[in-house]
């Protein structure tokens, strides 16, 4: 309104002179020359009215500097690097419709239209002045409002974990395991003259890991009753003002020896303040994964062994097996981890209570295969018959000699050779006179 009337007097000036111009009685004034300045004067209200028009055309009223106080802000905010910034504005109660634009260094803020401006994530890019523009829309009548202005200061650094020993990967952990982490800070960016105090919490999961030591590094102390052994929160101290990357802590864990399936936890360093004595420094939290595998289980040693037959590990044979011994009887005189299959000549898998006979063969588990020598057997059905006797005989005579496995089984006195008292030995259990060799 100020304004309106400053441009209505200009025009109201100019009106006077030029009618004092025009007077007739002021012989001093020639008729042309009245023409020539009431022409001029006319001109200039024209133009007056016209810069009226033009500033007043959507019936905006300008708020003079002195009215400024409708709107306030705090006249400055420190910010840290990675958290969130808040300004909240104090705005005189009036009618009618209010819209807000925030400003920085006198640019508009895209999207900052609310009363309050939130900035999530701070960089250093966000120092500056912030102004706010209160607009109020009452019928044809806006009005609009520029607060002080808001200093933002922003200060920081960053604190990030690294395994201790660059050679233990924490994603491949297993349980018993025991592992360290370090927990650094560096970036840092217009902390003074440094930072002797620092404040955070410690989380992981204590269903997972166990923590067994914490200490810190490069002068950082962690004193007595500086740690909340319940919520895990800490302060530590420096003696030095420290304005250069360093590590803070070193803390060791160890994965729990119960962890039976793979799982993957987090460690976390949040909630962390610092100062050097100007006012608290925050930074964004920082977190490593650790991964647990649960290993594959050493595949057991495929062996057998006995304390009743003969096993040649290096000729891959099983002897001094008596006859007429079953598939179940034999498993019970050895020993293994594995499963046994007992297989014929033939290629057939025997039952039970099938006789295992000289020839046959037994597979422990994957990779062992051994062949069964059974004492007096000759022909391999797992008895000792008159046909026993009679290969024995025929061999004696050399008719018909025994080689490999058979010679062995015909050897019933183990004197690498088969003469008439294996032949006499097979006799004597045909004839019942002697018990299955």
């Amino acid at each position: 309104m100020k304004l309106k009337k400053q441009v209505i007097g200009i025009s109201l000036s100019l009106i006077v002179m030029m009618q004092v111009s025009i007077n007739p009685f002021n012989n001093s004034v020639y008729a042309g020359e009245v023409n020539a300045r009431r022409s001029y004067y006319t001109q200039l209200a024209e133009v007056a009215e016209k810069m009226y028009q033009e500033m007043y055309q959507s019936n905006i009223t300008r708020v003079a500097d002195e009215e400024t106080e409708a709107v306030k802000l705090p006249s400055e905010k420190v910010a840290s690097i990675g958290k969130s910034l808040e300004i909240k504005s104090k705005v005189e109660e009036t009618e009618g419709t209010i819209t807000y634009q925030w400003y920085k260094n006198g640019v508009a803020l895209e999207g900052k239209t609310n009363a309050t401006l939130v900035i999530d994530e701070v960089t250093s890019e966000e120092e500056g002045n912030y102004t706010l523009k209160v607009t109020t829309t009452l019928g044809d009548t806006t009005k609009e409002a520029i607060s002080n202005a808001c200093v933002v200061t922003v200060r920081g650094f960053e604190i990030f974990i690294e395994s201790t020993d660059q050679t233990v990967d924490l994603k491949k952990l297993e349980p018993g395991k025991e592992f360290s982490i370090n927990v650094n800070m560096n970036h840092f960016y217009n902390i003074g003259e440094g930072i002797v105090t620092l404040a955070g919490q410690l989380e992981y999961d204590k269903n997972i890991i166990d923590r067994l030591e914490i200490v810190g590094q490069n002068e950082w102390e962690l004193k007595n009753n500086s740690l909340n052994e319940e919520n895990l929160k800490f302060v530590i101290e420096n003696d030095n003002r420290i304005t250069e990357d360093s590590g803070m802590l070193k803390i060791k864990f160890k994965v729990k020896d119960s962890i039976t399936e793979a799982t993957q936890t987090t460690i976390k360093v949040k909630e962390v303040t610092a100062s050097g004595g100007y006012g608290a420094i925050g930074t964004k939290d920082a977190e490593v994964e650790i991964g647990i595998e649960i290993p594959e289980p050493e595949p057991e040693e495929e062996k057998i062994t006995s304390d009743v037959y003969l096993i040649d590990d290096m000729a891959k044979e099983i002897s001094k097996i008596p006859a007429k011994t079953t598939v179940a009887e034999f498993k019970k005189n050895v020993t293994t981890k594995q499963e046994m299959v007992f297989i014929d000549e033939e290629g057939n898998q025997l039952e039970e209570s099938s006789f295992v006979g000289t020839g046959m063969t037994i597979k422990v588990g994957k990779t062992l295969e051994y062949t069964l020598i059974v004492t007096g057997d000759v022909d391999g059905d797992g008895e000792i018959t008159v046909n026993d006797l009679a290969k024995v005989k025929l061999h004696i005579i050399d008719l018909e000699k025994l080689t490999g496995i058979y010679f062995k089984s015909a050897d019933l006195d183990v004197d690498q050779d088969i003469t008439i008292n294996d032949a006499a030995k097979i006799k004597l259990v045909l004839i019942d006179l002697a018990k299955e060799i």
